[in-house]
């Protein structure tokens, strides 16, 4: 890959509170053991891999969505700043800038 990855998660304690956010907020979540939250926390990274929005389970960085050139062309002709929600940066915006106007 020719471009930086972004880590998802900086340290198991990122994860920690966010579940803790939601354990309130579910009332399902009040309740569960440990193995189970650590279950919890396998599956959502697994299924972020399969998803192949994180590079995998271990480093977890999130990956860079492939675009078409087609909806690149789009999004540069409406606000080429969208793209930084691709992870694209600002060289990769500028050079598609000149490519598609």
């Amino acid at each position: 890959n020719n471009y930086p990855n972004i880590n998802i998660i900086e340290t198991n304690s990122d994860y920690e509170t966010f579940f803790e956010s939601k354990r309130y907020a579910v009332e399902q979540l009040e309740n569960i053991t440990e193995a189970t939250q650590y279950k919890l926390k396998q599956v959502l990274f697994r299924i972020l891999e399969e998803a192949m929005i994180i590079d995998n389970t271990k480093s977890k960085n999130i990956l860079k969505p492939h675009l078409s050139g087609e909806v690149i062309k789009l999004i540069i002709k409406d606000n080429p700043i969208y793209l930084k929600a691709f992870l694209y940066t600002d060289y990769e915006i500028e050079k598609m800038k000149e490519r598609y106007l």
